[in-house]
């Protein structure tokens, strides 16, 4: 069964609540090939985010990575 994940909406994306927590999109069911990228696309966000990569190799290994995005 395909999981599914609600994206919220958010009235306010300045205060501590968004900035730890706050998800603004999410990728599922994303396919790389050997020796081939992935590319998403999203709305350019209003304050610097962090971009958190979670998957797993065709092997059953775990991805993880935390990428910090400033928008400055």
């Amino acid at each position: 069964m395909k999981k599914e994940f609600y994206v919220p909406k958010y009235t306010n994306t300045n205060d501590e609540f968004f900035q730890q927590y706050g998800v603004i999109d999410w990728k599922s069911d994303l396919i790389a090939r050997k020796g081939e990228n992935i590319a998403i696309e999203f709305a350019r966000p209003e304050v610097d985010f962090k971009l958190i990569i979670e998957g797993f190799t065709a092997g059953g290994d775990l991805i993880y990575d935390v990428k910090s995005i400033s928008v400055n």
